[in-house]
């Protein structure tokens, strides 16, 4: 117990203190980014047209199996977005 005491208190001293964020009026104000939503939107986008073109893959090489269980999946992706 008396070995962790300094090290406790060496890391609690080490952690940065946070103050208001008023507290420095120079500091620059960033607008807050318009991205955020289209960011978002790709994001479930992504896996989504994946699987799609996975069914289109699957089609064309006429593998009925895997398009059923690839549109179980899509079917599954488009309730849970």
């Amino acid at each position: 117990m008396r070995t962790s005491l300094p090290i406790t208190a060496s890391f609690a001293a080490s952690l940065p203190t946070f103050a208001p964020y008023r507290s420095h009026p120079e500091r620059h104000q960033w607008p807050r980014p318009r991205l955020n939503p289209l960011g978002l939107l790709l994001l479930i986008a992504t896996p989504i047209a994946r699987v799609a073109f996975s069914i289109v893959g699957f089609a064309l090489e006429r593998d009925r199996m895997y398009v059923v269980f690839t549109l179980i999946v899509l079917a599954i992706l488009l309730y849970s977005s």
